[in-house]
């Protein structure tokens, strides 16, 4: 997925308590933008995002 291909940018979601996975998304450049909940999960999701660049 990229700019090129009209893709403004990448939200993935992954459970607040991956707290590796959480941190890796960070390290990569996602910006948590909010949390999502789950009826059979105690633990909200964290939405993250990642503004794409043309040519990167």
């Amino acid at each position: 997925m990229t700019a090129e291909q009209g893709f403004a940018s990448i939200r993935p979601v992954v459970h607040e308590p991956n707290e590796t996975a959480v941190s890796m998304y960070r390290r990569s450049g996602y910006t948590p933008i909010g949390a999502i909940t789950h009826p059979l999960r105690k633990a909200p999701y964290l939405c993250c995002e990642k503004i794409l660049e043309a040519g990167g």
